[in-house]
């Protein structure tokens, strides 16, 4: 739909793209030592393939893949459910997103406070920010906006507080791990 918006002078568009499997996005990391850049190349192929004179603010929406989620389960996030910690799955049974597609699989969501998936996710972005700046397009791509969180916008996965040991940890350390 982007090209609809050309006509009137529109020429800054915002994909929501990702660096490893978004939340509702398929995986451009879907192992270890691979990268997919197949449907991600397609989004913006196809941006400026009808508008050569686009540019781009690409907006990447991240969770974990599949591969990572499995093999770091205490860096996901926790919930309190009954007086007991357990991993929050997404999305959540009632939604109104598990009755337009019942067959969708429900997940676990890293912790933003995992220094172990903060620094693989940071090797992800710079293997695609790398890939998208060598495309004939790359001089057109302005800017790279990160997000995450139930609605892109940082709020917390669930609207719930993350009691997971990642997360109690970060908060129990005297020393600021963002620096």
């Amino acid at each position: 739909n982007f090209a609809e918006f050309r006509p009137v002078g529109v020429t800054l568009y915002i994909p929501i793209l990702t660096a490893s499997q978004g939340f509702w996005l398929p995986a451009v990391w879907p192992e270890p030592a691979r990268f997919d850049y197949v449907k991600l190349d397609a989004v913006l192929d196809g941006i400026f393939s009808k508008i050569p004179d686009a540019y781009v603010i690409v907006k990447f929406s991240d969770s974990a893949p599949d591969w990572w989620r499995a093999q770091h389960p205490e860096e996901m996030v926790q919930v309190m459910v009954e007086g007991q910690a357990q991993p929050l799955l997404l999305p959540k049974t009632n939604s109104s997103i598990m009755k337009a597609y019942p067959k969708m699989t429900r997940r676990t969501v890293p912790s933003w406070s995992s220094l172990a998936w903060r620094a693989l996710l940071g090797k992800a972005y710079e293997h695609v920010i790398r890939h998208l700046e060598a495309k004939p397009y790359g001089k057109r791509i302005i800017g790279y906006l990160i997000c995450s969180g139930d609605t892109y916008e940082w709020f917390t996965w669930g609207n719930l507080p993350d009691v997971s040991p990642a997360n109690l940890l970060l908060l129990d350390e005297p020393t600021n791990h963002l620096d």
